[in-house]
C-alpha cells in the first residue's frame, strides 16, 4: 500500500515526520507526487552578466553605462528603467511574431542595448539612434529553465545521475512565471527512486538549480507530496 507525505512551507531544512518510514528491507521507494514553487529568481542580475546597458546625447557625447537592479523583469517593466534613462522611450511584444519592437524618438540620445541585448531579442548589441528598431529573435524574459529536486534520503547506490550517485529525485521544467506567481506541478507517473534502508524519521527536499547550488532558501518556500511504496 503507498504511503503518501505532504510537506509544505519547505526551505530545504529537514521535516521530522509524524509516521516514520520503516524501510528496514531497503526495499522501498519515493517518487514526487506534486510540487508548488513560487518563483523567486532573477532573470537579470549582475551574476548573470545581463544588467547593463549604454546611454548618449549624441554620437559624439560621453556615453553613460546604466546598471539594472537585479530582479525578476518582463517587457514593461524592463521599458520602465530604459524610460527613465533615456526620453521618449518605449517598447512593445508583437504577439504575432514574438518580436521585440523598441522605439527611441529623441533624436538627441542614442540607446546601445550592451549586455540586455539578448534579452530583448536583439543578436548584436550596438548604437541605436531615433527610429524603431525590430529584435531579430524572441525574447528571453521567460527562457525556460530547469530546477532540481533533491531528496537526501534516497540510497546512495540506488539513484546515479550522469555516472554519479545523485539525491535527484526530479527534473521540474519551468517557464513563463512571474516574479513571485505559485504554481502547482501534479506528477500521474512518478519518477520512483530507491529509499536508503533503515527507520527514516525525517525527510530534506532541497531545489538546486542546474549548477548544482542549493537555491531551496531563494524560491521562497515551497511544498511536495511524496509517495512511498514497495520497489
Amino acid at each position: 500500500m503507498a504511503q503518501y507525505h505532504v510537506l509544505t512551507g519547505l526551505t530545504g531544512e529537514a521535516v521530522a515526520l509524524e509516521d516514520v518510514i520503516d524501510n528496514a528491507g531497503g526495499k522501498k521507494c519515493v517518487g514526487l507526487r506534486e510540487v508548488t514553487y513560487v518563483t523567486g529568481w532573477h532573470n537579470i542580475s549582475a551574476s548573470l552578466g545581463n544588467n547593463t546597458f549604454k546611454v548618449r546625447p549624441s554620437s559624439a557625447g560621453a556615453a553613460t553605462t546604466v546598471t539594472v537592479p537585479d530582479g525578476y523583469y518582463n517587457v514593461d517593466t524592463l521599458k520602465g528603467v530604459v524610460a527613465a534613462a533615456i526620453p521618449r522611450f518605449s517598447a512593445n511584444i508583437n504577439h504575432a511574431t514574438g518580436l521585440v519592437t523598441l522605439t527611441l524618438e529623441d533624436a538627441s540620445y542614442q540607446l546601445d542595448l550592451a549586455k540586455t541585448a539578448p534579452v530583448w531579442g536583439f543578436n548584436t548589441p550596438g548604437w541605436k539612434g531615433a527610429g524603431i528598431h525590430i529584435g531579430s529573435s524572441s525574447p528571453t524574459f521567460f527562457s525556460t529553465r530547469n530546477i532540481f529536486i533533491n531528496l537526501d534520503q534516497l540510497s546512495s547506490t540506488g539513484s546515479v545521475l550522469n555516472g554519479r550517485n545523485s539525491t535527484l529525485l526530479r527534473v521540474v521544467p519551468t517557464s513563463d512565471e512571474s516574479f513571485g506567481e505559485t504554481r502547482t506541478i501534479n506528477f500521474e507517473n512518478p519518477q520512483f527512486r530507491r529509499l536508503r534502508s533503515g527507520c527514516i524519521q525525517e525527510l530534506t527536499v532541497r531545489v538546486l538549480d542546474a549548477d548544482g547550488s542549493d537555491i531551496s532558501t531563494n524560491t521562497q518556500p515551497f511544498s511536495v507530496t511524496l509517495e512511498i511504496r514497495q520497489s
